[in-house]
């Protein structure tokens, strides 16, 4: 479907181009997905390129390279053989779209991974004496006691679920490697854990939700994540793609712990990109296409940064399903480049959701405080931003009426800055949705300054008021115009 070239100084050559597809046995877990394929090409570099892509038996007059905020934009395509081409210079690290006009619904869209070359100090020796060369479940089995390193090498390995053990210190997936599995690994007495590389991780063999016999279950812990990674702090998970999730893709419950340079695209319901538990977690420089909550936190001292969300399904940024205190996390210089909710009013969806609670849990409580959200790009229509609702009785048991004995979820102090929406964001008055769970516990102290709407500043309140509805027992919220 796709050709890509890369130039540099007068040498060029292909980037494999990789087709993931979503399937097309009607289950309602596929949702709007079903058919469409995600293609995507990774390759490494350093210094200025150009990239030329080809798409083939396409008569598409421009494509459009997302995020904008890269600055490359619309460009007009040169017709050759049959094929639509477009050809452009990067010069640094990047994660793009490239959107042909002959397919505007994106129904077999393009991402381009070019990845800065790996630091050689995180790419293991295969000839050093504690490397293991794996290959298959069978030989994970039988990893010798004097290796610390498991090695990937390029080809396709069907790994199964493969518990690591706690000697292995990392898990090097290399570029052109193709995994068909599962990495599980417990470290709450283990040392960190390094799982890197420049390959992909696939479940394309597994039934949904697997290896529950019942995939209609939503008991998630019955569920095998693509990685899951507990216990422990330091770990490192770098530069590998995800695909084919049978449920979420990575669920880390660690203190101090880094996930970098990652790519994932998923099409089930489910997909959760991300669940974080613990203290100290950065993820940065991500890209992020799910058909289900993009990252879901339970976590204080968080940074997210200069991440780029293509979201299909539900929130960007989930405040959690269940009750957990969280403080002092930061959101920052990220891209929305497509956000497909099918409406404004859906329950779950929008960039910050919270859900608050599940059955069960109303006794529970939590205070969430101390939430910085900055440099935030729309480089499309959003129905909804912000969904902070305390009130909100989805999953109790009934959902008429709160106890004497359930206890608030207490949100306060969350400062937004330099917000900058796509224009028809606000059309139908639901970009924020905020509430308090009841006069004595009121959401306090929300501030917004520099919101923009396709670059134009918002400085008239009763526009700001306008964007919001249902608001109640909100007690300071602010648009600061200086």
């Amino acid at each position: 479907m796709y050709q890509v070239t890369v130039t540099q100084n007068g040498v060029s050559k292909n980037s494999f181009v990789y087709t993931n597809n979503a399937g097309n046995v009607a289950s309602a877990y596929l949702n709007s997905q079903l058919g469409k394929t995600f293609n995507f090409s990774i390759f490494s570099f350093f210094g200025p390129v150009n990239i030329k892509v080809a798409k083939l038996g396409s008569g598409a007059d421009f494509a459009t390279v997302r995020p904008a905020r890269v600055g490359i934009g619309k460009l007009r395509c040169q017709a050759g053989a049959g094929n639509a081409v477009v050809s452009f210079n990067v010069d640094k690290p990047c994660k793009l779209s490239i959107e042909f006009s002959d397919d505007d619904a994106n129904n077999n869209p393009l991402m381009i991974f070019a990845d800065s070359v790996e630091d050689k100090n995180m790419v293991p020796d295969k000839q050093s004496s504690t490397v293991f060369l794996a290959d298959d479940s069978l030989s994970l089995q039988n990893i010798p006691t004097d290796k610390t390193v498991v090695y990937f090498a390029p080809g396709v390995h069907n790994i199964g679920r493969f518990k690591i053990p706690l000697r292995i210190s990392q898990v090097y997936i290399s570029g052109g490697s193709f995994i068909r599995g599962y990495l599980y690994a417990d470290r709450k007495n283990g040392k960190p854990l390094t799982i890197n590389g420049r390959g992909i991780l696939s479940q394309n063999s597994f039934p949904f939700h697997y290896p529950d016999a019942n995939p209609t279950n939503s008991n998630s812990s019955a569920w095998y994540k693509a990685i899951e990674l507990t216990g422990g702090s330091g770990h490192l998970i770098e530069g590998i793609t995800l695909i084919d999730g049978t449920a979420f893709y990575i669920y880390l419950g660690a203190n101090n712990s880094t996930i970098s340079n990652i790519n994932v695209n998923g099409f089930k319901f489910n997909n959760d990109a991300l669940t974080l538990i613990g203290n100290y977690i950065n993820v940065k420089n991500c890209f992020f296409r799910d058909n289900d909550d993009a990252i879901v936190l339970y976590t204080s001292n968080l940074k997210v940064d200069n991440c780029i969300f293509w979201q299909l399904n539900n929130s960007i940024i989930q405040l959690g399903w269940r009750p957990h205190s969280m403080a002092n996390n930061v959101v920052s210089n990220c891209d929305v480049i497509h956000a497909e909710w099918t409406s404004g009013l859906q329950e779950n969806s929008g960039f910050i959701t919270a859900m608050n609670a599940l059955k069960g849990q109303e006794q529970q409580g939590a205070v969430i405080q101390n939430f910085t959200i900055s440099n935030i790009y729309f480089d499309t229509p959003v129905t909804k931003f912000l969904d902070i609702r305390g009130d909100r009785k989805w999953g109790r048991q009934d959902k008429n009426s709160y106890t004497a004995t359930d206890k608030p979820w207490i949100y306060k102090n969350f400062n937004f800055k330099n917000i900058y929406f796509h224009s028809n964001s606000n059309n139908d008055s639901n970009l924020i949705q905020i509430a308090g769970f009841n006069q004595d516990n009121p959401i306090t102290n929300f501030n917004f300054s520099n919101i923009f709407i396709d670059g134009k500043k918002m400085s008239d309140d009763d526009s700001f008021k306008n964007m919001t509805n249902g608001k109640k027992n909100v007690l300071n919220l602010k648009l600061l115009t200086n």
